[in-house]
């Protein structure tokens, strides 16, 4: 048996990288996978990392307009928080302003929220909508904040609200004593209606 090197999914990319960069074997390598490769999609591109990006630029370098291939990229800018692994927000209004090599792309921006209640999106758009910067800042790494609309309307145990609760810092018990307080106030409202808590890790769920 021979000892067989272990690499990670970066290393691969990263082989993979090096051999479409070169001139005559890369090449030979893009013409032979274009034949196969007619659509990519790509999910989460608002943590794409720049090595990441550099892979999809080689890979459609030799694409042409009218082709019939096709490049479909989904993400949220407002939602990158990946910058510990490299990924690159700006690159993301690079690729919608620019295109990606010689692929242009059309922007489409989703705003109908199918999720929340007209209470919670009213209350996010106006809070979000301060916090973040009124214009994209590629440079920095800051995105403009896109406000929702709401798309539908449910019929709800409790009427919906968005309530701000101040608890000093790192008191698990005053955050525990906070959240009960909550719940038997709904409890009160509406007896028979579910109640979910939602914690950011299991062991918040403990006090």
């Amino acid at each position: 048996f021979r000892d067989v090197e272990r690499v990670d999914y970066g290393a691969i990319a990263a082989a993979a990288r090096t051999a479409l960069a070169d001139e005559q074997a890369g090449t030979e390598l893009r013409l032979h996978q274009g034949e196969q490769l007619r659509h990519l999609l790509v999910d989460e591109f608002q943590d794409t990392s720049l090595d990441q990006f550099e892979l999809l630029e080689a890979l459609t370098r030799d694409w042409e307009p009218g082709d019939g291939r096709s490049l479909f990229l989904v993400g949220d800018p407002m939602q990158s928080i990946y910058q510990f692994r490299e990924a690159e927000v700006g690159l993301f209004l690079r690729a919608r302003d620019r295109g990606i090599g010689r692929v242009v792309l059309e922007p489409l921006a989703l705003s109908s929220n199918f999720r929340s209640d007209s209470r919670v999106v009213e209350f996010v758009n106006q809070t979000f909508g301060a916090v973040f910067p009124a214009r994209d800042l590629p440079r920095e790494g800051a995105v403009r904040y896109l406000a929702s609309t709401v798309a539908t309307q449910r019929a709800t145990a409790v009427s919906p609200r968005v309530c701000l609760h101040h608890i000093p810092e790192l008191d698990a018990q005053a955050e525990a004593l906070a959240a009960l307080q909550i719940v038997q106030q709904l409890r009160a409202e509406a007896p028979t209606c579910s109640i979910a808590v939602l914690v950011a890790a299991r062991a918040h769920a403990s006090p």
